[in-house]
């Protein structure tokens, strides 16, 4: 009797051990090849936003996760959202491309290294404002006064010495994230 109890938890604990561990993989499995997912969340802005041609761009978290957030917007359509807002969001969640080419750009790693997990796609007129400035007070304060610094080097320098006095200010030059 006494041998029987040791083997039976053993044996017990190698099954669930080896049970989670085919759970976690599957889980790992299936967020790596899934394509597109729609997602339906709210989200708090951690970056500026970057304006180009035919959308906008922006950094948010969604819960402990990053995001890349592409808002596709009309010809003069403009972006009111703004650092440390809450939002909701309506759209595609999808994975970043990997190198097509051998040896070529790897969409996906460049985003890793920016601490972003995943696109999310969607049009300017689907996102909602919640709240603003729901971020720390302090962090607020002082992107408020990195990007005062910005715009007046922006109107005062042009080219290299912008550049030049930008990095200074940032500790490290940032074109886009």
């Amino acid at each position: 009797m006494k041998i029987k109890r040791p083997i039976v938890l053993i044996t017990v604990l190698y099954i669930v051990i080896i049970v989670g561990g085919l759970c976690l993989k599957s889980i790992a499995f299936f967020n790596e090849t899934e394509e597109t997912i729609f997602i339906d969340s709210y989200a708090i802005i951690v970056s500026d936003i970057i304006e180009k041609d035919y959308n906008f761009q922006c950094k948010v978290k969604i819960k402990n996760n990053y995001f890349l957030l592409i808002m596709k917007k009309n010809k003069k359509q403009k972006c009111n959202l703004q650092y440390g807002d809450e939002i909701n969001i309506k759209g595609n969640v999808e994975i970043a491309s990997e190198a097509r080419n051998y040896r070529g750009f790897n969409y996906r790693l460049y985003l890793k290294t920016q601490k972003i997990d995943r696109i999310i796609t969607t049009r300017l007129d689907s996102i909602n404002v919640i709240s603003k400035n729901n971020l720390n007070p302090i962090l607020t304060i002082s992107y408020f006064v990195r990007n005062t610094i910005n715009n007046r080097v922006n109107m005062l320098y042009d080219g290299d010495l912008a550049r030049n006095f930008k990095w200074i200010i940032n500790w490290r030059h940032k074109k886009y994230f």
